[in-house]
């Protein structure tokens, strides 16, 4: 009943009606158009229907009711899709202060979100400009930048385009604004600020040129900011193309400390165009990259003689030392002269210039040259133009003391002749000490011991040239035993059947120390890894290893030359136990960790960084890996047999029971965690 009196335009009846049944949304609606737009406001409010707030505010805004339609629109423009609409009325309607007015308003309301931050620093852009910088300045972070940055460029608001550019990182294009529009958007500082920041190299030149044109007095704190990515070969060509090379001069003595040599040649032009000689000396010792040659051959017609005298020195730090001292000599630059003659070192640079001075009659400086260069000349030489010259008074002090140091050598070439007289004398008297003969061939060239490093451990020992000291006790005051007769040699072995050197050298590790101990610890300690575990219970297949390893070993030094394998051997015990211990891991000396199978190439490749032999290292892998292969691989693969078996006569000797020799032998498994030389803490399966 309601509906249809609202549709015949009975108002009144309808306000009754939809107020007894509480529908606000129509009755809102209703009061709009009795004219009661405070009521249809509550109503709404009431009603809290996007779409009734919609129609009430543009109910109010078409009435010019612009306060109760910033009420209606407050509640609408948090509503981002319903934003634009609401723009597009105000604007159609030409009530863009109201729009602004309500815009601001909205702002602090819980539900604002960036499309409102948006739309009104559009607003402001267009209406009213003199705001925009303030509200970016506030809000810059909750505004969408693409519509933003258009709507600035529409307006031609270049710095607080700048502005925005700066703040979402955008370098390039707010140096680009800045010089494309310096009057409203350059700031000395600003810019500073940011042209350190750009990606693009050539906005460095570009910004240059820009200074050049419109801040030159500032160029050089541009330039200042600039060096650090600047090519400043670059730079100085354009600035000499552009001919303000003397307006940079700041910049050249700042950066001349990376001794470019555009940068100290234009410099040095620089300096001789003012005239500025000491400053040029300066530049020229402290910085030497440049072209020295020619800049000498430019001073050298120099007006000035400040700047001759710097062309000879030029000459004389090249080498060109008689360029130099002609120089002096034409300028007469006497003391200079003399300088460089001693300096060159060559006595017909400093005969000549004696010969000049003579000729000049200048015998004062002769005297002095004598002194400057008395180490280079000859004293017959000097002798003769003396006496040409009448002029022996000035050249008896050199004279004088030639002499005295000529009877000085003489004195000791006579000392010297005396004492390795006395001394040959002495020896022909002395009786022949057999006591005293040199060492045994066996250390000459031609079968010196061979200088074998500690296993796997690159350097850190001494060689085996050394025996321990009980050894060399027994040697030197016993005669009982030497290092000699441990080695290993084929000749004396086969020949002389000196069978015990096939075991003797597996059993030396050099002299008393460090080395020594660490050889010991790690044979120690790996055999008994392997002793109690997989090995234990099974003595005779455990000296079996030792014997088919050490064959092997002897059987290969045949072809190498090595004398003692002990180290090798060490080597191939610590192989066989990594490979029946795979999983277990490793640290070494606390450096970095690593699975067990690696332990033996770590210890190999340490020994390779440090520069010593590694044959020892490779023959025990090599020799580890054969047996490896033969007793835990080949067996178990299809047609494999156990090659390696130990002969019953061990088994009977060294087994207390009867030893398993079947194919399916178990291995033992050791815990993971355990480090480098840990106890092993076997679990058999």
């Amino acid at each position: 009943v309601g509906d249809r009196c609202f549709d015949q335009g009975m108002y009144d009846a309808a306000k009754l009606l939809y107020n007894n049944i509480s529908n606000y949304a129509k009755l809102a609606i209703t009061l709009c158009y009795l004219g009661d737009y405070q009521g249809a406001v509550d109503s709404a409010r009431k009603a809290n229907s996007t779409k009734t707030w919609k129609e009430i505010c543009f109910a109010c805004i078409d009435k010019e009711e612009f306060r109760l339609a910033q009420m209606c629109g407050i509640q609408i423009v948090v509503q981002a899709e319903e934003l634009e609409e609401l723009i597009n009325y105000y604007q159609n309607r030409g009530y863009f202060e109201e729009l602004i007015q309500l815009l601001e308003a909205s702002l602090g309301h819980e539900r604002a979100h960036i499309g409102m931050f948006t739309e009104l620093a559009i607003l402001y852009s267009k209406y009213k400009p003199q705001k925009m910088r303030e509200h970016l300045e506030l809000f810059w972070s909750r505004v969408r930048k693409p519509k933003v940055l258009r709507a600035c460029e529409q307006a031609h608001l270049w710095s607080e385009l700048v502005f925005l550019y700066d703040k979402y990182e955008e370098y390039d294009n707010a140096i680009l604004t800045m010089m494309a529009h310096p009057s409203e958007a350059w700031r000395e500082n600003h810019f500073k600020d940011i042209i350190g920041k750009v990606a693009n190299i050539e906005l460095y030149y570009k910004s240059i040129d820009f200074y050049l044109e419109f801040k030159p007095m500032l160029l050089n704190d541009l330039l200042l900011i600039l060096s650090p990515r600047l090519d400043h070969t670059r730079a100085v060509n354009y600035f000499l193309k552009v001919k303000q090379l003397p307006l940079v001069k700041p910049y050249l003595r700042s950066v001349q400390n990376i001794n470019n040599k555009a940068i100290n040649e234009a410099l040095n032009n620089l300096l001789i165009e003012e005239e500025d000689y000491q400053g040029l000396r300066s530049s020229i010792d402290a910085y030497d990259n440049f072209d020295n040659i020619s800049l000498a051959q430019r001073l050298e017609k120099h007006d000035l003689i400040e700047f001759r005298r710097i062309s000879a020195y030029l000459y004389k730090g090249n080498n060109r030392w008689k360029q130099g001292v002609e120089l002096c000599k034409k300028d007469r630059l006497y003391k200079d002269a003399m300088t460089y003659a001693s300096e060159s070192r060559q006595y017909e640079i400093a005969e000549d210039l004696i010969s000049w001075f003579l000729d000049e009659k200048l015998f004062e400086c002769f005297g002095a040259c004598l002194f400057q260069c008395y180490d280079l000349l000859r004293p017959d030489v000097i002798l003769e133009l003396a006496w040409r010259h009448d002029i022996m008074d000035f050249a008896m002090p050199y004279m004088i003391q030639i002499m005295r140091e000529y009877i000085t050598k003489v004195d000791k070439l006579e000392q010297s002749d005396q004492v390795r007289t006395e001394n040959e004398t002495a020896n022909d008297q002395k009786p022949i000490d057999f006591s005293a003969q040199g060492p045994l061939m066996i250390t000459g060239p031609g079968m010196g011991v061979y200088q074998q490093p500690a296993f796997g451990m690159g350097g850190m020992y001494p060689s085996y040239g050394g025996a321990p000291e009980t050894t060399e006790l027994a040697s030197k005051q016993l005669d009982f035993i030497t290092a000699y007769q441990l080695y290993f040699n084929p000749e004396l072995v086969f020949k002389k059947f000196q069978l015990w050197r096939l075991i003797t050298c597996f059993c030396f590790y050099g002299g008393i120390g460090f080395n020594f101990f660490f050889n010991l610890l790690f044979t120690y300690r790996y055999c008994r890894h392997l002793e109690e575990g997989s090995f234990r219970g099974r003595a005779a297949d455990f000296l079996f290893m030792f014997l088919f390893g050490g064959i092997l070993m002897i059987s290969m030094a045949l072809f190498v030359n090595i004398v003692f394998l002990g180290s090798s051997l060490t080597i191939m015990l610590v192989y066989v136990w990594s490979r029946r211990n795979p999983f277990v891991r490793m640290n070494f000396f606390g450096l970095f960790n690593f699975q067990a199978p690696y332990l033996p190439w770590v210890l190999f490749a340490f020994s390779l960084l440090l520069g010593n032999s590694v044959i020892f290292d490779l023959m025990g892998i090599i020799v580890g890996h054969i047996y490896y292969f033969l007793e835990d691989i080949f067996p178990h693969q299809q047609g494999g047999f156990r090659i390696l078996k130990t002969p019953h006569f061990l088994h009977w000797l060294l087994d207390e029971v009867s030893h398993r020799t079947d194919e399916n032998e178990t291995r033992p498994n050791v815990d993971n965690n355990i480090g480098l030389g840990a106890a092993g803490d076997f679990h058999w399966q």
